[in-house]
């Protein structure tokens, strides 16, 4: 006997009508993690915290050590893309809500955005302010004459923005060779009038100064430039700051990568301080594999740049030290030093530096002797090769200061207004150090007073102690307590 029930067709998702399908991909677009469009450097939250903001340090520091997973610009699941590539349906359904595609991304890779797709992916955000990224996936490289595709590629991208830069609010390049970004100039910026944030990103510069024709700079129209973050090759920089400069004015953040003087260069070390000293907003400045030839001619007096973050990375020795003769940073908050080799009795660039961060420095340098005239209040190493327990011995040895006044000597413990310490990714060295450490510059704190713990930092005392991933064998319980009872915050990391 038959059945009377009715009998429904199958439905699967590639089945679903448009108006349903619309609905779930909002929800989809509601909840998707925007990615990190790379425009600029960042800088971790816990590096810009003080001691005041101390829970708060600790849950930036947890996140920054164990980040959660956030979607990059070249994931292969980012959304609208990955969507739309299930099928035509798809992505037509996509391409009738113009605020899913306001981030562009273009690749140059061996699988390259074919031009006739990028033009389709430039108009589905119509009038809309956009975001447009033009990279590769490194394990796409092309294999035959890549840089040649890569020039090639950017320049075709290019052209097809020329009539949407009126809506570009952030531009990102990434490439290899210098010679391949293309050129930076004030037209550029004039037709990008939403231009907030804007990287030209390479790998290495290909390009010598003595390469380059004469720069030729025309007249330039009077125009409002609301550009605040730049991050620029070494060529680029060149000619963007020795130009007209009416649209530079305006940077807050900027950082300069790849970049190598020829010997009696015209665009001296002084002229450089000098061009940084009348960005009058700039307040983040990050130099990484940037070199200057010694100028003979180079003054004494120095540059005063209004920075309040200064991040130095890859750079050489005598450069480092010529730059910070030069260039005094009087307002400077926090000092960042990646990967450099940092001579003894360095100079540092202000005389009270709040925050001293050392990071991936090699057994080469002696800390102590490197950092021995900082005068700060918080100081974080991270993968310094030549941390030991030699280091928090000497921050426990009193050391004889003459005083500049009256030349008398007296004793005092280095680094003496010390208040905060985070050891990250260090050598090993002992847990019993470390308690000699503070015990020693804690040694004046009353603990017997019920409120010491919030009293204000102010060191030598040791008030803030972060111990994050040192392949040091965990404390004891006992250690734990030890800590506890005699650092105002301790936090323990692994």
């Amino acid at each position: 006997m038959a059945s009377s029930s009715p009998i429904h067709p199958r439905t699967n998702i590639t089945s679903l009508p448009p108006e349903l399908l619309s609905i779930i991909f909002q929800f989809v677009h509601e909840i998707s993690t925007a990615p990190k469009d790379g425009v600029h450097d960042t800088i971790p939250d816990w590096m810009l915290l003080n001691g005041a903001g101390y829970p708060d340090q600790i849950a930036s520091i947890k996140a920054d050590v164990n980040p959660q997973p956030i979607q990059g610009f070249r994931s292969p699941t980012l959304f609208p893309y990955a969507l739309a590539a299930v099928c035509p349906l798809w992505s037509e359904v996509l391409s009738f809500h113009p605020h899913f595609w306001t981030m562009v991304i273009l690749f140059i890779d061996s699988h390259f955005t074919p031009l006739i797709d990028a033009a389709l992916l430039l108009g589905r955000s119509r009038d809309l302010p956009i975001s447009v990224i033009i990279t590769s996936r490194k394990q796409l490289r092309p294999k035959s004459h890549p840089d040649l595709h890569e020039k090639s590629h950017i320049g075709a991208f290019l052209s097809l923005l020329a009539p949407h830069l009126h809506r570009l609010r952030s531009f990102h390049v990434d490439a290899h060779l210098s010679s391949s970004l293309p050129d930076l100039d004030w037209k550029f910026i004039w037709k990008a009038e939403k231009l907030c944030s804007m990287a030209l990103i390479c790998d290495r510069q290909d390009i010598r100064d003595e390469d380059e024709e004469d720069y030729f700079f025309e007249s330039v129209p009077k125009f409002s430039a609301i550009l605040s973050h730049l991050v620029v090759d070494g060529r680029n920089f060149r000619k963007t700051f020795e130009g007209p400069r009416c649209w530079v004015d305006t940077l807050e953040s900027v950082t300069i990568a790849h970049y190598s003087s020829q010997v009696d260069d015209t665009f001296s070390i002084a002229k450089f301080a000098l061009v940084l000293e009348n960005l009058l907003h700039l307040t983040y400045l990050k130099l990484d594999d940037v070199y200057f030839h010694p100028d003979s001619e180079t003054p004494e007096t120095s540059a005063d740049l209004c920075i309040d973050y200064l991040h130095l990375q890859s750079l050489d020795t005598e450069f480092l030290e010529e730059l910070l003769r030069i260039c005094s940073c009087p307002n400077l908050n926090g000092l960042r030093i990646t990967h450099c080799s940092i001579p003894p009795a360095f100079r540092f660039p202000d005389e009270y530096i709040p925050s001293l961060i050392l990071e991936d420095i090699d057994s080469t340098v002696d800390l102590m002797e490197a950092i021995g005239l900082w005068y700060g209040d918080r100081l974080y190493l991270d993968g310094c090769e030549s941390f030991s327990d030699t280091f928090l011995d000497k921050l426990s040895t009193n050391v004889p200061v003459t005083n500049p006044s009256n030349g008398t000597e007296s004793l005092h413990l280095q680094l003496p207004k010390l208040s905060a310490l985070l050891l990250r990714r260090l050598p090993k060295f002992s847990i019993q150090a470390l308690k000699n450490m503070v015990e020693k510059r804690n040694e004046s704190l009353d603990y017997t007073y019920p409120a010491w713990r919030s009293m204000d930092p102010f060191g030598p005392e040791i008030y803030t102690l972060i111990v994050v991933q040192c392949p040091v064998e965990k404390p004891s319980a006992e250690d734990m307590e030890w800590f506890h009872s005699r650092v105002a915050e301790f936090e323990w990391i692994e």
